[in-house]
């Protein structure tokens, strides 16, 4: 998958069919051997968690320690001791604490929550069922080690009502400002150095008369900019450890090239 003309993308159609076998099965051979580690990790060496709490375990693979933020999706058993929900009675959750191996209590986001699911679970041959929560949180992680959380059942409801969010399409943190303008566009303010990066997240779209090596413009051409087209903002996630947005941009380029005895030019359609 490496040669020349497969890795770079000009080559005949059947042998990039080809390369998607080879990837696929490289993937799954290096999901099979991350498992395999993971699981006898887990069994030989993991820290022993009371009966009725969940251990989460963070990999971290670099040379150095890090502070990261960590999004993971933990499995639940169905019929989860401690549960709550809101005052019209939707939307159960779970209850509880997520504990670093000090003790000290981490605030988290909740994500999302799929019921009724199944997932791989270390020790079991088939997939078993689950009640999925995904939460985001903030973790310290050794240099090429690992760390390990617990979730820990709580008979009060859990919630978080710290937010990064400063407006509908801004937030802040210790290190960055973000600010979402009404064109799509992003400006951040990095507060270490003071230094300001605006209009961030345009695009360009140009015409194209090269081949696969090269890229040649017409003489006769329009490039557009993503800056004077609609965009929509969403604000998806936030919370006490990450906040997160989701900008759509809706552009309108030239179907194609046209080709004709005058010249050659992006199409008016």
């Amino acid at each position: 998958n490496h040669a020349h003309d497969s890795i770079c993308g000009c080559s005949l159609d059947e042998v990039h069919r080809d390369m998607q076998y080879r990837f696929r099965q490289a993937n799954l051979i290096a999901d099979e051997v991350t498992r395999e580690v993971i699981r006898f990790d887990l069994e030989t060496h993991a820290s022993a968690a009371p009966a009725d709490a969940r251990l989460l375990t963070v990999y971290n693979p670099l040379p150095y320690p890090r502070i990261e933020t960590i999004t993971a999706e933990v499995a639940f058993d169905r019929g989860y001791p401690s549960q709550f929900t809101e005052p019209n009675g939707n939307q159960m959750r779970n209850s509880f604490l997520l504990k670093d191996a000090q003790g000290t209590v981490i605030p988290y986001n909740l994500v999302s929550i799929k019921r009724d699911t199944f997932v791989d679970q270390p020790g079991h041959l088939s997939r078993q069922p689950a009640d999925t929560h995904t939460i985001t949180f903030t973790a310290q992680l050794p240099a090429a080690g690992k760390a390990e959380f617990l979730l820990i059942p709580s008979e009060k409801p859990v919630r978080y009502l710290q937010q990064l969010t400063t407006s509908p399409r801004s937030c802040e943190n210790n290190y960055i400002r973000l600010q979402i303008n009404d064109n799509g566009t992003l400006d951040i303010l990095d507060k270490i150095t003071g230094k300001q990066y605006t209009q961030l997240l345009s695009y360009l779209d140009d015409g194209e008369i090269g081949d696969g090596w090269a890229h040649n413009n017409p003489i006769d051409d329009q490039c557009l900019t993503s800056q004077g087209f609609a965009s929509s903002i969403a604000l998806i996630d936030d919370g006490p450890a990450a906040c997160c947005f989701r900008v759509t941009t809706y552009m309108q380029v030239p179907e194609s090239m046209n080709f004709h005895r005058h010249g050659v030019c992006r199409s008016d359609k």
